[in-house]
């Protein structure tokens, strides 16, 4: 659930500027390559026996155990670090750490402006959101994706074959 807002929110805001739009949209992809192999081990005939549905279960554990044995060398995002908390060596540390030895001074200054630009700005409530025209779009879209993704049936036609095996 907050992996899916978390994960991209944090690849693109630690993604160069000049491909962050694909590393956000590049989520989306792996995700359903997730969904189709896990439906593909989930066949009967793979790992969805009997014997064998135990193994299934703990395989969702794998990219768990893999993201938190990693997350410790993932540096804070920049643009939090600066813009929210205000911590400008942090950031330059953590722009080092992502970049290497690159030259991080114009992302510095882009993040900078950034933070210049939201100056004086309050964080919007939900209601405000829907209210305002330029994010409007942005909202229905979110909405009606999001809103697809749970009515596609996925879950229920996998569903279907538990229910029967219950009686109910």
């Amino acid at each position: 659930g907050v992996g899916f807002n978390i994960n991209p929110m944090y690849l693109s805001e630690s993604a160069p500027s000049q491909i962050r739009g694909m590393v956000a949209l590049s989520f989306a992809p792996f995700t359903a390559a997730g969904l189709v192999v896990g439906q593909t081990i989930g066949l009967r005939e793979v790992l969805g026996n009997d014997e064998l549905w135990p193994l299934l279960l703990a395989t969702c554990a794998v990219p768990a155990v893999i993201q938190l044995a990693l997350l410790p060398w993932c540096p804070e995002s920049p643009r939090y670090l600066l813009i929210d908390r205000k911590d400008k060596d942090s950031c330059i540390k953590a722009l080092t750490r992502l970049r290497g030895n690159d030259e991080i001074a114009a992302e510095l200054d882009e993040i900078l402006e950034e933070q210049r630009a939201l100056e004086g700005q309050r964080a919007k409530r939900v209601w405000e959101l829907f209210r305002d025209r330029g994010v409007r779009w942005q909202l229905i879209i979110t909405f009606v994706l999001g809103s697809a993704v749970q009515l596609c049936g996925n879950d229920a036609v996998s569903g279907i074959p538990i229910h029967r095996k219950l009686g109910s």
